[in-house]
């Protein structure tokens, strides 16, 4: 008789439990979306381009990770204020003789963007980088303002 009531117990809950697991799973999923609408380059799950960010003194320091990316399929620049890293991870490509069996396959490649607004005291001119052991290492020099002193305006 326990099991009987039990048994009703479930079968009433079940659409209520259903419909919570059905809204969970739709907000689970659009926030999983969002983050791939949001990134730079629309593959977050696959491949997006991380920085860390530090400012020093005279300087902005840029930390990009780019493992597994060569120098020459990095492209830098700067334009009005906005750093852009672009890059490229090239498929590579086997020989047909030596062809893999593959069971799951979690590399990337194409093209990836990432840009980065800047503050308006940088020096644009003198940004210089450095890229070793998969990281690309940017910095972007401060312009160095004099100070404005406040200047008494006679009243005649």
């Amino acid at each position: 008789m326990f099991d009987l009531i039990n048994k009703k117990q479930k079968d009433f809950f079940s659409p209520v439990k259903t419909l919570q697991n059905r809204i969970e799973h739709l907000f689970n999923n659009f926030f999983e979306d969002f983050d791939n609408f949001t990134s730079d380059s629309g593959l977050a799950k696959t491949f997006r381009i991380k920085v860390n960010i530090a400012e020093k003194e005279n300087a902005y320091e840029i930390d990009a990770d780019l493992a597994g990316i060569k120098k020459e399929d990095i492209e830098l620049k700067c334009e009005n204020k906005i750093l852009i890293i672009k890059a490229e991870k090239k498929e590579e490509t086997e020989n047909q003789n030596q062809k893999k069996n593959y069971h799951r396959i979690e590399s990337y490649h194409g093209i990836f963007q990432r840009s980065i607004y800047l503050p308006d005291n940088i020096d644009e001119q003198n940004i210089t980088a450095d890229f070793k052991d998969g990281r690309l290492r940017i910095t972007i020099p401060k312009i160095v303002r004099p100070e404005e002193k406040s200047k008494p305006i006679k009243i005649k």
